[in-house]
This record gives C-alpha cells, structure tokens and sequence, in this order.
C-alpha cells in the first residue's frame, strides 16, 4: 500500500484517511492508478493538488478500463475516485455524519472486493485446470495448446463486446450509480482478459512450478562432439540429458492424501500374512533394510531401463532417435493400483547412442547421486499437520535380458562364452544344464576377482559400473528375472510353434483352419488378449506372431482350446502340460515355502524333456533354472515382470508421433511426462482403491431382495471380521447388475475364484450395495469335481448352496469363463 507525506498531512480526520488509503489500493490492484515515473505517489500540498493529479492519468485509466468505442464509457473510473476522495472529506458537515459515510463506503467497499476477488480466484483456478488438461493429452503438442488458448481468446472476444455494449445501453435508462458501473465493468476487464498471465508458455510453466505441481526436467551435459552446421562450419555441439528428480516427485506423489495411509496400512496387512506377497516379506529385502531402525519406514523401489523407437522401427530413420528410459515404481503400493500407469514415473530419458558413446558413468551420475540422497537422508512429508520420514531403497533394476546386461556391464550378446548376470556358467554348460549350479553363483567376493582378470571372454564382465556405487545395491544381488520375455517372447514361443508344427504338419491331429475356427469362438477370459489367427506359413517356419500378452493368453487356454485333439499320453503334449505347471507357480500372486523346491523340480523335468525332443537348450531356457533362486529372494515374479513397464512406453510413443520436430525429442517427451504428473498433482488425484459403483437409489430393505439374507450370512464364505458388516446391509441398500472392483468388472452370472490358501469358485447370483457402497456378492458354490491335467482345466459343478461374501481391499478375486466340453462345465486353470 503506498504511503505519502500528502496523506498524513491533509486528511486530518482518521476515517478519511483508512477511506483514502482503501481507495488508492483499489486504484493499484485494477490497474487504475499507474503512472511510468517512479513518483507517482508524490506529495501534494492540497486535495485540489491530488485531485489535479489524478486527472492527469484519466486518459490512462480509461484506455485500461474502458475502449474507446464502449458505450459503457461513462464509467469514469478516475472521477469516481475523485468525487469518493472528496466526499470523505470535504463533504461531511460534522464528524459524525463523516464516520457514518466513511462506515458505509468501507462495508461496500470490503463486500464487493471480497466477491471480486472469489470471481478472480474462480477464473484463476479455472485457467490452470484448463491448461493442464491440455497439457495431459497425449495427442496434444505444446504448440496446439498455444493456438487452442489463442484461438479460445478470440472466440470470446466479440461476443463479450457484444454483450457489453447492451448492457451499457440498458443501463443508461436505469438510476445506476457510478461506483456501481465501475464495478460490472471490472468483471468485464477480467473476462476480456481471460487468460491474463497465462498466454505464453513462460508464463504458464512459472505459474505451474509456483504451485509445486510442476516439476520441471534438468538439462545436463552428457559429451560434446565437433559437427558441421548447415553452412559447412564446424561447431561443437552439445549432447544432453534429461534427469527428473526422484526425491521431488516422490515427495509429492507421497503428499497426495490417501498414498501414504494407503502403503502403510498395506505393510501392516503383509505383516500378518504368513505366505509372501511382496519383495518386502522376503529375508533378502530385511536382511537389506537391518541397519535402519525398526520405526523407520523404508520403502522399496523398482528401477527399470529400457529403449524404445520414436518413430517407426522400421522406417529410414529408425534408431536415430531411439530413446532410453529410466522409469521407477514404489514396490509396495497396494496391488490393486501397482501396476497403473500413472503410478510408475520417468526418472530419465536420453539418446541410446549417447549412453554407448560417452559412457554410464557420465549418464547415471546423477541417478546414483538422488538414489543414495533418498537412502540416507529420505523425504519428509506432512501428513495431518505431522512430518514423516520416509527412506527408499532399491530393491530391483528391472528390464529385458539386454537391457540388464548392458547397464550393468555383462557381455551384451547371448552367444558370448560367459552370458548370464546370475551365474557364471559357460555357454556349453547352460546347453544342457537343466539345474542351478549354486557353486558358479555371482557374488561380490568372485565378482571383484572378475574384474581383477579384466577378461570379458572368460568372466562375462566388460565394466564395473557406476550402479554399484548406490548404496545397499550391487549388480551381483540383483536378482531379477523377466517372465515376459524369458517365456512369453522366448520359450513359450518356441514350444507352442514347435507343437504346433508337430500336431499339424506331422502327425496331422488337427488343420489349421480347425485351429484357427477354435480360436475365433473361444470364449477368453476378460482381461486376455485374445490372440490373432495362426497362418500356416507361422507353423512350418515354428515362429508365431504373437505378442507376449497374446502368447500369455494362447498358452493359458491351448489345453481347452485343442487338448482334446492331442491323444494322452503325447510325449510332445507333455512338454505343454509341463510349462503350464510352471506358469501356475510363476504367474501366482503369492508364494508358499514348498514352492521353491516345486518350482525346480518342473523346471528340469520340462528342460530335461526339451532337450530329448528338440535337441540343445537355448539362453532363456538357462534363465529359468534361475527362477527358484529368484522366487525365494523377491516373491511372486509376476510383481518384477516388465509387462507395465513397456505399455508405459506407449504414452511417449503417442506423444513423439504428434511432435513434428525431433530437436531435442528426450526434452520434449520428459516435459510432456512432468505436465501429466502436474495435472495429477493439481487436482490431488489419490490412489483410485475406490470400487466403481452405478449411481442408483439405495432405499430397499436387503429382505426383500435376499428373502433368506440371515442364512445366507450364517454361510458366509469367509470368516467375517467385523461383525457389524452385515448389519449395514439389512437396509438402505440396491441391487446392481455390474460393478468393478479393483480394475475388474463383475457381472451377474460370472464365475469367479477367491481366497488364497484354499480356493473358491462361485456362481454370481446377486450383487448387493449399501449406502456406504460397501458390496456384497450372492452366490452358488461350485465345487471341484476333477481336475484334467491333460487340458489342464478343472471340471465344475453347481452345489445349489447359497453363500455371501463381503468384499474388502485385500480380497484376490479372479473371473473365470466356463468352457462346455461335453456338456461339462471347465474353466482354464491359472
């Protein structure tokens, strides 16, 4: 608020003054009073002086307020504040009528700022959560929202100048005071000016990062190279790199309301399970975190790296802009929000041939840096007006088989003598071997003598990388393993083209156009990507085209599909029934102590098998006689699988494919992630744990929906902790058709499993919501009559026996599709 001698001098009377004081800080915030010299609040001698001065800037004033064409130009606002100065003070024939008008123009004038102000805080907000809206389409590059918000501006204009020359019109023939008509046309400034400090990107970024909802990317160097411009001149240029902070992003998206609590209160769930469902129940990761204290919360981290094409991989310019990535995930979020997209983040972005031509050292130095800042010092977070420190350790890199080798410096081809990061087994032995040898495990100790001989031929070491410096972290102890490509792209490609050349070509069971006609009225499980027709030309060169989700899929359900072709007791058929034992253990959610053992013993028997049939095993096949080493140090392998992590690549894909310009592409891919992040962060955006319910009218007594409700309770598929939950279902509720729990939808008449230790299938007869939208399934349970391992399915049956079951957040439930083979009831087994 300014200050002049003027005021403490003339205006003796102490309510002109607050008068006068509000009436100049009105003139300041809406632009009135303004003046280019550096004195524009000089002193005045007189009012006469001050009223002189303030019409020398009317001219100004009324080109900010008012156009010159406006019919609303009788809005003087300048002598609006000339005729309040004078009536607050020479007006007033005595001391107490002056208070009592000063009183009043104060009240009016504290009311009507106070709705302005809400009015510009409503614009304001509405502008940002515009703005990154826009910003979050994934279609949308940063120049379409420039022309969008241009273009949104001109369309405002001429009809809000229509609209306010009418009004001005109107008003002449209505008694509207002054002050009144200086009021509506601040609104009209205001809606003018719709995007006031918000139409460039400068402008719109600053406001972002004002906010802590943008956390913009770091630029570094990476290496310099001499390279001729356009006219022939040699220049050095500059090769960058985009790091975007861990413990900033962290930091937020733990100061969202319920992602806390929500972790939290999972590790209190895992903590009384006695069976593993993640990394942070294994010995490896407490044997990791010993030298924290029991009251610290330590959190897991899943680092992943990979490379992925731009553009079109097969076009002219592929691998030129072939990007790598460095995404990480928190381990121990709930299950049911783990794997969402928007809850793995970007940690880096760079040019894959910048990473080989100047090296990880220079790359990661800054990754390991925020790896080891968020070990030892962590991210403290408010939660309910209390800070907690959280720390985060890594747990995993996760990525493909190259991937890993490449960043942690293990010979890159698979036809290398030593090839594996787990074992130091040579290429001859990896061929037949169809068991871990435990005595040629990696470990620090026979890692560093590795690295003394300083021969990749014979260690399958080329580097130390800089990755070792993280701190409770060494490439040695990073047991991770990749189902989705050692499997689904590898071995379970190779035996199903196998087989299928077998059956088809061979032994003629079965055509394919018999095949195919299977495979396209198959009803598959929903949630399965159904997997495409299958060429003869596929099977005679023993190579389907098939993703690895389809290939998962395509396994999961061959035995329904053509087992019953296959005569039993096939050696050949054997080999498939053997994979489907393993993916039973490598796909469950959960991990029992015999498993481990189980586990091994599929795996040689099926290597053992394949190598009587099809001759010597390839690398992936040595990759698994790994997986119990790996199913005992980290848990279910489904959680380190790298399945989400490549859909995560599909967001930059669609974002590079609408940018023209590949100028810096790492750049604009790492801010367009960042903008995303921000639109999350700016509308608090929790954990989506929330069932989706149809909105419908609760007001219905469960009675009269289930006539036998209290028998059905007594027969409650599990036990029911809170005695109070049937209770609140016996009024105020609805009955519904669909409802998705945990990122599944659930019809009536579906099939479904549930509970871990011993499993329950159910046929869904009701589903029932209360007003609290707490669910409750109705169903008939289906017994298990047998189980054909040669289709590997299980045969079901209706026991006409009606039970309920209360849903709550930790409940695994699955749905199965009934397959009829010969008027029986089977569902696929997984």
């Amino acid at each position: 608020m300014p200050q002049c001698n003027f005021c403490s001098d003339s205006f003796f009377k102490v309510n002109a003054l607050i008068t006068h004081l509000k009436i100049i800080h009105r003139c300041e915030e809406y632009g009135v009073f303004v003046c280019g010299e550096k004195e524009c609040h000089r002193h005045f001698p007189c009012l006469k002086t001050f009223r002189k001065h303030l019409k020398s800037h009317e001219s100004l004033s009324n080109s900010q307020m008012v156009s010159s064409n406006d019919s609303l130009s009788n809005f003087s606002t300048v002598s609006n504040i000339n005729e309040a100065c004078y009536m607050s003070v020479n007006c007033s024939p005595s001391l107490s009528n002056s208070i009592n008008e000063t009183s009043l123009i104060e009240s009016r004038v504290f009311i009507r700022d106070a709705a302005f102000n809400e009015f510009k805080e409503k614009m304001t907000e509405n502008n940002i959560n515009f703005i990154c809206d826009l910003y979050s389409e994934k279609t949308l590059c940063r120049k379409d929202v420039q022309k969008i918000i241009e273009k949104v501006t001109v369309l405002l204009l001429d009809p809000l100048n229509m609209f306010k020359n009418n009004l001005g019109n109107i008003l002449k023939n209505h008694s509207v005071s002054e002050s009144d008509k200086f009021e509506i046309n601040k609104y009209f400034v205001e809606l003018e000016n719709i995007f006031e400090g918000f139409h460039s990107e400068y402008l719109r970024f600053a406001h972002l990062e004002n906010l802590g909802v943008f956390i913009k990317p770091l630029e570094f160097t990476v290496g310099e190279r001499l390279e001729k411009n356009k006219n022939g001149i040699l220049i050095t240029k500059k090769y960058t790199a985009q790091f975007i902070s861990l413990k900033n992003v962290l930091q937020s998206f733990f100061s969202l309301s319920n992602v806390l609590s929500e972790t939290l209160q999972y590790l209190k769930y895992l903590k009384t399970q006695k069976i593993i469902l993640n990394i942070v129940q294994t010995e490896n990761w407490k044997n990791k975190i010993s030298n924290f204290k029991c009251s610290d919360i330590v959190l897991p981290l899943f680092l992943y790296y990979d490379d992925y094409e731009i553009g079109n991989p097969l076009g002219s310019h592929s691998g030129i802009h072939k990007i790598g990535a460095i995404y990480y995930s928190v381990a121990c979020l709930p299950p049911s929000v783990q794997s969402r997209l928007d809850n793995i983040f970007i940690g880096m972005l760079f040019h894959s041939s910048d990473l080989k031509e100047f090296g990880e050292k220079i790359m990661f130095s800054k990754l390991v840096d925020e790896l080891n800042t968020l070990s030892k010092k962590g991210i403290s977070v408010a939660i309910n007006n209390t800070n907690v420190h959280i720390y985060f350790c890594v747990a995993l890199f996760c990525g493909d088989n190259l991937a890993l080798n490449s960043l942690f410096g293990f010979q890159e081809s698979f036809v290398a003598n030593s090839f594996c990061r787990l074992c130091k087994s040579w290429k001859s032995d990896t061929q037949k071997d169809v068991v871990e040898n435990i005595f040629l495990l990696r470990n620090k100790t026979n890692y560093s003598s590795d690295l003394l001989i300083n021969n990749a031929y014979l260690t399958g070491i080329r580097f130390n990388p800089i990755l070792n410096n993280i701190e409770l972290f060494h490439v040695t102890e990073n047991y991770s393993v990749d189902i989705t490509h050692d499997i689904f792209e590898g071995v379970g490609n190779y035996i199903m083209s196998y087989l299928l050349f077998e059956f088809i070509i061979v032994s003629k069971f079965f055509s394919i156009d018999i095949l195919n006609t299977r495979l396209k009225y198959f009803e598959f499980d929903s949630g399965h990507n159904k997997p495409p027709l299958i060429t003869i030309e596929n099977v005679k060169n023993k190579h389907l085209r098939m993703s690895a989700a389809e290939m998962k899929c395509f396994i999961l359900n061959a035995g329904l599909i053509f087992g019953d072709l296959i005569p039993e007791g096939n050696k050949f058929w054997r080999l498939y029934t053997l994979l489907r034992k393993i993916l039973e253990i490598v796909l469950s959610d959960f991990v029992m102590p015999d498993m481990y053992v189980k586990l091994g013993e599929l795996v040689r028997e099926h290597h053992f098998l394949y190598k009587q049939l099809f001759g010597n095993l390839k690398p992936k096949f040595h990759f698994m006689v790994h997986y119990p080493l790996v199913l005992k140090k980290c848990g279910p392998l489904g959680k380190i699988s790298t399945i989400r992590y490549e859909a995560k690549h599909r967001n930059s894909k669609l974002s590079g494919n609408v940018v023209a310009s590949r100028v810096n592409i790492s750049y604009t891919l790492a801010i367009k992630h960042q903008l995303q992040l921000g639109n999350r962060l700016l509308r608090k955006s929790e954990l989506c744990t929330d069932n989706e319910i149809p909105t419908c009218q609760k007001n219905h007594r469960v009675h009269d929906i289930v006539p036998d409700f209290d028998n059905v309770v007594k027969n409650s598929a599990l036990l029911i902790k809170d005695e109070t939950i049937p209770n609140r279902f016996l009024q105020f509720v609805a009955k519904v058709k669909r409802v998705t729990v945990k990122n599944k939808v659930f019809k009536m008449q579906d099939v479904f499993s549930f509970n871990i230790e011993n499993r329950t299938f159910g046929y869904l007869e009701l589903i029932i919501v209360n007003r609290d939208n707490q669910i409750c399934f109705i169903f008939e349970e289906m017994e298990v009559l047998s189980f054909n391992e040669h289709c590997f399915s299980l045969h079901l049956n209706n026991t006409k026996k009606r039970k309920s079951l209360f849903l709550d957040d930790n409940l695994v439930i699955n749905i199965h599709k009934i397959q009829l083979k010969d008027n029986k009831n089977f569902i696929s087994l997984f």
